[in-house]
């Protein structure tokens, strides 16, 4: 099932949404709700054709675990990263 681009943007623009939101909580130390946020990220990627999100979200939903907030860090840069990368990289793709 092919899924419209504007749903595609909305989904993108929610991950912003979340990328600050993790950060925030993060700072507050707040695991559990990083964790919820990994999990939901791990389930809904694929679906939305971003396997990348998924991954993010399972290595996030660990690391929440494991309450390790460096490793929370080095992930949400990649998420920060995949979600700013030029438009360029994703037509090639």
């Amino acid at each position: 099932m092919e899924i419209p681009q504007e749903l595609k943007t909305r989904y993108l623009q929610r991950r912003e949404y979340d990328l600050r939101e993790a950060l925030k909580l993060l700072e507050q130390a707040r695991f559990r709700e990083i964790e919820k946020m990994g999990h939901q990220l791990k389930g809904n990627g694929e679906v939305f054709g971003y396997p990348e999100f998924s991954l993010i979200g399972e290595a996030l939903e660990k690391a929440a675990q494991k309450q390790n907030a460096d490793f929370i860090k080095r992930i949400l840069g990649a998420m920060e990263g995949f979600l700013y990368r030029p438009a360029s990289l994703d037509s090639s793709l």
